[in-house]
């Protein structure tokens, strides 16, 4: 029988069928007598850790900021950069007649959190000095970066400390009062005709958000609408009754906001991340690979030994399995339900366009993922996935490229707006490394 007429007969055969090859049975009356589904394991996994030099955080869902540390990867800080547009009603604001109170940035808690929420966090909001300006790629995108920063002033505006308790659902918190009393001064003083967006942010250029160096969570505030972050102004007017104001600046349409990540990897496996193009192979870091959302940090798969398929006679690939083992490292309560992942080259260049990915048979595209499958009773925590399309692809041409490989992180959405940690296991006993687990068809 024709090897490549058997392949798509199979294929055909496995989508009207439940892809887990163990549920399904091949009669007699559909294929040769003798055929038989066998399943190898002992192809090679090699698992590494890449960082990607740069990864567009500007505009994200959620803003960032703390402090975290980790034995096994080091510390990692972030922080948030925002400016604000001018207030809609800011003509309400009368010359000698509203009386300036205080002035706040108020932040609504999104849910997310990594560390200790149990003990006191201090935040501090800081003047930027320099303005927020996007930055051009290749592609004439306009983009701020994890790596972006801009000079501030140290002195705090204000700071606020709370214990991050998932009862609180935002928090507000008072401003150095000179500043409310120079945006009201700019707004009496300057002509209409200036009175802009764009001038404003030339008086008023920015803030970014960041938390004591003694903290050691990282926390993340609703970003997703103009409101979500706000400075607000609050004055009152004295006539024949008192009349409190409140004036709202929310954050800019420019889309100038973004997260920056800053990283100690000193004194660790890791310290050498420090170039994309060179994976740090996990047998020089302890047996483990490491993902983390924001920071730009991936893991890397990659398959040295598949072209020992070509070698074997009378078989024929029907479907590959990958299982990813989480590393006992892991707070396992946190651990993600789901990864992807995105096919690289021996560069290591990283696109989320790039995103693995099948065609249903309703001809919607959809994400491959690796899903995570908990044993509370072994405690065994691990990620299993169907890369079938991708290997199949791959060995199409009769050859296999083994510069070629898959990043392993986040959902496409979550590597932007998140910090998420997850560290993988790639250690030499059968349930602590990466497994490939291949299904042929044997015939005769």
């Amino acid at each position: 029988m024709n090897k490549n007429w058997l392949l798509v007969f199979i294929i055909g055969l496995m989508a009207s069928c439940n892809t887990d090859v163990g549920n399904f049975e091949i009669g007699q009356d559909l294929v040769e007598s003798g055929s038989k589904i066998v399943m190898i394991d002992s192809f090679a996994v090699n698992l590494s850790t890449v960082l990607v030099d740069s990864l567009a955080t500007s505009d994200p869902t959620s803003a960032l900021v703390g402090k975290y540390s980790n034995p096994k990867i080091g510390t990692t800080e972030l922080r948030h950069y925002f400016n604000v547009d001018l207030a809609s009603d800011y003509a309400s604001i009368t010359e000698f007649e509203d009386v300036f109170d205080s002035i706040t940035v108020k932040f609504n808690y999104s849910g997310f959190s990594i560390g200790d929420t149990i003990t006191p966090v201090t935040f501090s909001l800081h003047r930027l000095t320099d303005e927020l300006d996007l930055l051009t790629d290749a592609n004439n995108l306009d983009y701020l970066y994890n790596t972006s920063s801009f000079s501030y002033d140290e002195t705090p505006l204000g700071s606020y400390t709370i214990v991050p308790s998932p009862s609180n659902d935002s928090i507000e918190f008072k401003l150095d009062p000179a500043l409310g009393e120079e945006i009201i001064n700019w707004l009496w003083n300057t002509e209409s005709i200036n009175l802009n967006n764009d001038n404003f942010l030339t008086l008023l250029k920015g803030f970014v958000m960041t938390v004591s160096s003694d903290d050691d969570v990282i926390l993340g505030f609703d970003n997703s609408n103009e409101d979500d972050i706000q400075l607000k102004l609050y004055t009152h007017v004295v006539d024949l009754t008192i009349t409190e104001n409140t004036y709202e600046f929310n954050k800019t349409t420019e889309g100038t906001s973004f997260n920056q990540s800053i990283a100690d990897r000193s004194n660790t496996p890791f310290s050498g991340l420090k170039v994309q193009s060179e994976a740090l192979p996990s047998d020089s870091t302890g047996n483990i690979s490491y993902i983390q959302g924001t920071t730009g940090v991936l893991s890397r798969l990659d398959f040295p030994s598949i072209e020992k398929i070509f070698t074997l006679e009378d078989r024929v690939l029907i479907k590959a399995e990958i299982k990813l083992p989480a590393a006992s490292e892991n707070n396992y309560s946190d651990l993600p339900s789901s990864l992807n992942f995105y096919a690289t080259n021996r560069f290591n260049d990283f696109s989320t366009s790039n995103v693995l990915s099948v065609t249903s048979s309703s001809g919607t595209t959809v994400s491959v993922s690796a899903t995570l499958v908990s044993n509370y009773l072994t405690n065994e925590y691990y990620y299993v996935a169907d890369i079938t399309d991708y290997l199949q692809s791959e060995l199409s041409d009769d050859t296999y490229d083994t510069n070629h490989g898959l990043f392993v992180g986040f959902t496409s959405t979550n590597i932007y707006n998140q910090a998420q940690l997850l560290i993988l296991n790639a250690g030499s006993a059968k349930n602590q490394k990466p497994t490939l687990n291949l299904y042929f068809l044997e015939y005769e």
